[in-house]
């Protein structure tokens, strides 16, 4: 019986090292992905700045839109780039995203 009671101790060992070394591999992941959350969270934009610039990017529409540049921008007078815009919305499928609105897709790709 010593012969079995050896053998059963050792798979025993082997067993509480196993888990011991998962413990640690389990430590390790939850360590990597904290470290990885508080990165992302690091790299957010707050919400004061997005207000900020999407206040600025309708500034900068109204602009070329209806200020004096605007030929030279779009290359186009306003009635006619929202004429364009309409088409590309109706017959081209063209949708406005959460970035950015039809005018503003039409207005870069120009």
């Amino acid at each position: 019986m010593t012969f079995l009671d050896d053998l059963s101790s050792q798979r025993l060992r082997i067993l509480m090292h196993w888990l011991n070394l998962m413990k640690l591999v389990q430590v390790f992941c939850l360590l990597v992905s904290w470290l990885v959350l508080e990165q992302r969270a690091d790299n957010r934009i707050s919400q004061e700045v997005r207000d900020k610039r999407e206040v600025a990017r309708q500034e900068i529409m109204c602009e070329i839109l209806y200020g004096s540049r605007t030929r030279e921008v779009i290359r186009m007078c306003p009635r006619a780039f929202i004429n364009l815009c309409n088409i590309l919305v109706t017959r081209g499928g063209l949708q406005p995203t959460r970035h950015a609105s039809v005018e503003e897709q039409v207005a870069k790709f120009l």
